[in-house]
């Protein structure tokens, strides 16, 4: 819902992104579309709905980009849509799992660390999670690159069971070797079974 004092044209426009904060399209077998894309603004009147449908071969979690224009200003949001195939494969939901974790870690060479990651499974379904984690040229980028020498990540545990409505704490394990080279390195962290599919992304600094 829009609630606005003034009157004016609204138009909106949604596309699949990488993740919360992004504004580049990507393709998507997922269409998410606001109905009516376009309306006379009304004070405390508007109301708007947000159509979700997807391809038969669709799951996993996606990210949408909502924009709006009113008077020549933009207003974004960004929407997440859970579509999994098992055991319901019509089972959508607007409140998907989510990770929390540091954006970024530290980490001197030939040391450790360790730094937690919480799942919200939130209203996804019961089953089995599991969790990769790979290096990545930038962040948002899910195509995998070959690992540095020296440098190992890992999520502990890698698999687990979970419910709906939980929270889960996962350790991510930073490993490196005295020899490694300092620099940036961008990870792409991935989790997937029952509950859907999802990314998220972390740099370690290596000093």
């Amino acid at each position: 819902m829009i609630y606005t004092a003034k009157t004016g044209k609204v138009r909106f426009e949604a596309y699949e992104v990488s993740g919360v904060g992004d504004t580049r399209k990507i393709e998507s077998e997922v269409v998410v579309r606001v109905i009516p894309s376009e309306a006379e603004l009304k004070p405390n009147e508007n109301v708007f709905s947000v159509i979700v449908k997807t391809h038969a071969n669709s799951s996993g979690s996606h990210t949408f980009l909502i924009r709006a224009s009113i008077d020549g200003k933009t207003i974004e949001d960004w929407l997440r849509v859970l579509v999994a195939k098992s055991p319901n494969p019509c089972f959508a939901s607007l409140y998907p799992p989510e990770i929390e974790h540091p954006n970024v870690v530290k980490v001197k060479a030939g040391e450790s660390a360790e730094v937690n990651i919480v799942l919200h499974t939130r209203e996804s379904q019961p089953g089995i999670v599991r969790f990769t984690v790979y290096r990545v040229k930038e962040v948002y980028e899910k195509k995998e690159i070959p690992m540095p020498n020296g440098l190992s990540v890992e999520v502990i545990p890698s698999e687990r069971l979970v419910s709906p409505h939980g929270t889960y704490i996962f350790k991510l394990r930073i490993s490196s070797d005295s020899s490694l080279r300092p620099g940036r390195y961008v990870f792409c962290i991935n989790f997937s079974g029952a509950i859907g599919r999802g990314w998220s992304w972390i740099t370690v600094n290596v000093i």
